[in-house]
């Protein structure tokens, strides 16, 4: 179903004036300090408080936008209990130390705990097994947040400088650059910040030079650390690396430096201008792009974000840049793995060599680990350009007659050769960043407090995979690669003035690659990088409005009433074949660029100032570009353009 086309751009700019709106007031932030348990005792205050949170989640035809996928429908209850606990020495209002705690229970009715262990590896008989980790068997309570604040300097001074130090809830802009989702579990919801289960481990600095003006942060967060112990340096994580050291090594930590300026160029009653210039910076290496620990990726980002209100008006928006690169080491993708032969037994067999030539063989089929078989993948040179070239020959070696019934009747079988899959060797190859992304909304109160407008638009960059066959490419194509993708960091975006409450929240199938049902036989294609997450913020553009109403006559429920109009474009899109089925060559155009259009209304009411009673409720109509590319493979399924639906309603009630 085509919705909206770009013909169609005035039309639905003018509908769009109509439906606008401000962002309505359901952040996930923390309740005032004073409404909580207090206890004194001369120079220290204990402030104990809590939330708890139930919810209803439901959801149709999401994952595949295929109404004939029975089983792409979901619907649970989810409970969460935070509990607060602050320590606080000095002042409430400006303490000269503060200790933060914030504990986390949650889980979901009839099914098993979210906190999950990790994958492992097991060796059997020389072959590395993965084992995927399981859910823990009680429901457990964990750390969300926990730091320590100091102040620095002498409190009988204006300057609000300090230290922090621990699990800090930090980002910069709007989270789109670098978010606080250091660990986010399930949905978002409606309040993304809310669905974070632990943040991240960071050391934060704040100066304020100009009192009330200026304020300059410098933040660092360790996001990963293998460095911790002998074992885990020695550990071999790279044996499949051509011509490197299969050990992890030292130093191979994954962090994020930044510096933030906050500048209030104007900060007065009715007129208000905020300023937020920051660099972002990140090392990451050892990290997974075909394989566990085979890419190295250093990402700096250059970005501002803008507020400014004038009475009963308020606009803001943020841009930024990525500048870096990423380093895939050459990887011999050849593995082990365990499989049942022809007479019925389980035996080792590799992935990535052959008996048969594949250059003359439509499924070549793949070879056993017998004794010869080992020596000679073993003997045998590790180079890109070997790929799709014989192993070589060495007749007449002793083979296990168990894999290998055929004999000349003596038990001893001439060798037959062995071939390299076109794909086995991965060269190196490094690709430059250049991705980058904008977003801009604004906000005018029509009745003061009561109703208000919003428009909003963005755009970031995308870069779709051109599966290109690197078994053709130079050393110098591999090396000076561009990716014109933005890529966010830890980011859990869901709109500022506008929300974006189906696209970004649930992550809805959006195609990377050049053409998604090409078959790429005897060719080296490379899992180009990409942001992990198809719901960030990558490769879209859009526009829409909100229209906001705080009504009136239910003063003492504060019942707020918010739909949604949001349009959306992929500014790079997928391929499609148009050719005849077995017309060669086949002849391909790309999709049309329009996503679709996301409808939703949110609702938010509050009683007793305690409990707070929230949802949404919303829809996705796929546009020409999921027509166009209807019945393509996406995982185990196929795509269609069916619409789907959304629905979240929660209780909070804080203490």
């Amino acid at each position: 179903m085509k919705f909206f086309t770009r013909t169609n751009f005035m039309q639905f700019l003018i509908l769009s004036s109509v439906f606008s709106g401000d962002l309505l007031a359901s952040n996930d932030k923390k309740n005032d300090l004073a409404k909580r348990l207090q206890i004194k005792s001369e120079d220290i205050t204990f402030i104990l408080g809590g939330k708890y949170k139930q919810e209803y989640f439901g959801a149709n035809n999401l994952g595949f936008f295929n109404s004939k996928i029975a089983n792409d429908s979901s619907s649970y209850l989810r409970t969460t209990a935070d509990y607060f606990a602050d320590i606080i020495y000095g002042e409430i209002s400006r303490p000269r130390v503060m200790f933060h705690d914030t504990l986390r229970f949650r889980y979901r009715w009839g099914g098993t705990t979210e906190v999950k262990s990790f994958d492992g590896i097991v060796d059997i008989g020389g072959i590395k097994v993965k084992t995927k980790g399981t859910n823990a068997n009680k429901h457990l309570m964990w750390t969300r947040e926990a730091w320590v604040k100091m102040a620095i300097g002498n409190l009988d001074y204006p300057n609000n400088n300090y230290f922090q130090m621990g699990l800090l809830d930090y980002q910069v802009g709007r989270g789109i650059s670098f978010g606080s989702a250091y660990t986010v579990e399930g949905f978002l919801g409606f309040a993304p910040g809310y669905s974070i289960d632990q943040f991240a481990p960071a050391i934060l600095f704040n100066l304020n030079p100009i009192v009330e003006t200026y304020d300059c942060q410098f933040y660092v967060a360790l996001l990963e650390n293998n460095h911790g112990s002998y074992s885990s340096n020695v550990e071999s994580i790279r044996a499949n690396e051509i011509g490197g050291c299969a050990q992890r090594g030292i130093g191979r930590h994954s962090y994020v430096a930044l510096i933030n300026n906050k500048l209030k160029l104007l900060n007065g009653a009715k007129h208000k201008l905020h300023v937020e210039p920051y660099v972002v910076y990140q090392a990451a290496p050892d990290q997974d792009l075909e394989f566990l620990n085979d890419v190295d990726s250093y990402l700096t980002t250059y970005g501002c974000a803008v507020e400014a209100v004038s009475g009963r008006f308020n606009i803001g928006g943020e841009a930024a840049i990525n500048t870096g690169e990423r380093d895939a080491r050459p990887w011999d993708r050849n593995d082990i793995v365990l499989t049942r032969n022809d007479q019925g037994f389980v035996t080792a067999q590799y992935t990535k060599v052959f008996i048969d030539d594949p250059s003359t063989t439509k499924s070549p089929k793949r070879a056993y680990v017998t004794d010869a078989n080992a020596a000679a993948v073993k003997n045998s040179p590790r180079d890109p350009s070997l790929n799709g070239k014989e192993i070589g020959t060495n007749l007449f070696n002793k083979v296990d007659i168990t894999t290998n019934p055929v004999t000349n009747g003596t038990g001893i079988l001439p060798y037959k050769n062995l071939y390299n899959a076109f794909d086995r060797f991965r060269p190196r190859e490094r690709q430059f960043l250049k991705g980058y992304f904008f977003v801009s909304d604004a906000s005018y109160q029509f009745i003061d407090k009561v109703l208000t407008g919003s428009l909003g638009i963005g755009y970031a960059s995308g870069h779709i995979d051109p599966q290109r066959d690197a078994n053709k490419m130079t050393s110098t194509e591999l090396m000076n690669q561009q990716f014109a993708g933005f890529i966010p960091l830890q980011s859990a975006y869901q709109g500022t003035r506008l929300s974006h409450l189906v696209i970004f929240n649930l992550g809805v199938p959006r195609f990377n690659t050049r053409n998604p049902r090409a078959e790429l036989i005897n060719t080296n294609v490379i899992k180009y990088s990409q942001s992990d997450g198809i719901n960030e913020m990558t490769n879209i553009a859009f526009f829409g409005s909100r229209f906001s109403w705080n009504v009136q006559s239910l003063k003492a429920y504060k019942l707020n009433i918010a739909p949604n109009l949001i349009g959306y474009w992929s500014p790079e899109t997928t391929h499609v074949v148009v050719s005849p089925k077995g017309v060669l060559p086949e002849r391909t155009i790309p999709a049309d660029n329009y996503i679709g259009t996301e409808l939703s209304v949110q609702i938010a009411a509050y009683f007793y100032d305690k409990i707070k009673i929230e949802g949404y409720a919303g829809m996705v109509l796929p546009g020409q570009y999921y027509t166009d590319l209807c019945g393509t493979p996406f995982g185990k399924e196929v795509t269609g353009d069916d619409i789907g639906y959304v629905a979240n309603f929660g209780l909070v009630y804080a203490f």
